[in-house]
C-alpha cells in the first residue's frame, strides 16, 4: 500500500501531495505557488516527484477555511522532508495562522525540529533531539489533541 492510501483512509478533511501540484485532493483549500519547483525527484513511495524550495520567499499559500487557522481542537500534520544542507535558523517548514492562534513546524538550532503552538497568550514549544542530516530523508508527523479531547 502506498503512503498516499494510508493518508486516505484515514478521511482527512485536506491533502497536499505536493506531487506536481498544490491542489486540495479531498478538500477546497487549493494552495497558490510562490517559487516552488515541482519537478524534483520523489522522496516518498508512490509519488512522481517532489516540490523543492531554495529562497527565504518560496512558499506555498493555502486558504483559511474553517478547519485551517483555527484552535487547536484536533490536528494533525505529516509529510516528507530532505535538507540539503544546515540550515540557518528558523527556517518555516509550515506555519498556519498569523497572530493569536499558530501552528508552526520550524527547523532550529542546526537542523532540529520544533514544533510550536500559540494560542492567545499561551506558547507552547517541542523540540526534537533528532539532528536531520543533509540528503536524508524524512518523515515529520506533528499532532495536537487540543483542549477538546482534554489533551
Amino acid at each position: 500500500m502506498a503512503y498516499i492510501d494510508d493518508i486516505l483512509a484515514l478521511s482527512p478533511d485536506h491533502v497536499w501531495t505536493f506531487d506536481g501540484g498544490f491542489t486540495d485532493s479531498v478538500g477546497t483549500a487549493n494552495g497558490t505557488n510562490t517559487g516552488f519547483v515541482t519537478n524534483t525527484p520523489p522522496l516518498c513511495e508512490g509519488a512522481s516527484n517532489s516540490s523543492s524550495s531554495n529562497n527565504v520567499g518560496d512558499r506555498v499559500t493555502i486558504p483559511a477555511t474553517a478547519d485551517i487557522e483555527v484552535t487547536y481542537n484536533r490536528k494533525a500534520l505529516g509529510g516528507w522532508i530532505r535538507v540539503d544542507s544546515l540550515q540557518l535558523p528558523p527556517k518555516s517548514i509550515y506555519r498556519e495562522g498569523t497572530t493569536g492562534n499558530q501552528f508552526n513546524i520550524i527547523m532550529w538550532a542546526g537542523n532540529n525540529l520544533m514544533l510550536d503552538l500559540v494560542a492567545g497568550t499561551v506558547v507552547l514549544q517541542a523540540y526534537s533531539d533528532n539532528v536531520f542530516k543533509p540528503n536524508r530523508t524524512y518523515h515529520v508527523f506533528a499532532k495536537v489533541e487540543g483542549t477538546g479531547f482534554d489533551d
